[in-house]
């Protein structure tokens, strides 16, 4: 009968334990990236140069960001659209090996339905600035706005 007891009580002690680590809280939420934005520089670690930030006046080049709010997303490159497909948008955590916590939030593309290859973009933002930058995930390169190792930033129009 104390077994019965001793288990029951165990049960109830690992239930409640679980239900309470599984439970959602509001700050681990992405904040939304949808909008319409405005490419206003991108930063590369190196090398540090005349071109370095690459802007709008010294590529020619001006580009846009769309992400709506029923999940569709384009780019368009010199009033040319020249991506398209859906999205899908999240916040992760990360421990890298150190045991480093990087809390990130990220946007995931699809074409056809299908992941896009380097298809994931970590960001942040800093007022109405959108910022792409790998590294809020502690990784180096390998996002679908910014493929090497840099910040791509990005003002709500």
């Amino acid at each position: 009968m104390q077994k019965l007891i001793f288990l029951s009580i165990s049960i109830l002690l690992i239930s409640i334990i679980s239900l309470i680590s599984c439970s959602k809280s509001s700050s681990n939420s992405a904040k939304s990236p949808i909008g319409t934005w405005r490419w206003i520089d991108t930063y590369f670690d190196y090398p540090p140069n005349d071109s370095n930030p690459k802007t709008p006046a010294n590529t020619g080049n001006t580009e846009l960001l769309i992400l709506n709010n029923n999940n569709t997303f384009k780019r368009i490159m010199n009033n040319v659209a020249y991506d398209s497909g859906t999205y899908s948008y999240g916040h992760g955590i990360y421990i890298n090996p150190s045991s480093s916590r990087f809390e990130y939030d990220s946007i995931l593309y699809y074409h056809v339905g299908i992941a896009s290859p380097l298809g994931r973009d970590y960001y942040g933002f800093s007022s109405d600035t959108l910022i792409i930058c790998s590294y809020y995930a502690d990784q180096f390169g390998g996002c679908y706005n910014m493929q090497y190792n840099g910040s791509k930033w990005w003002i709500k129009k």
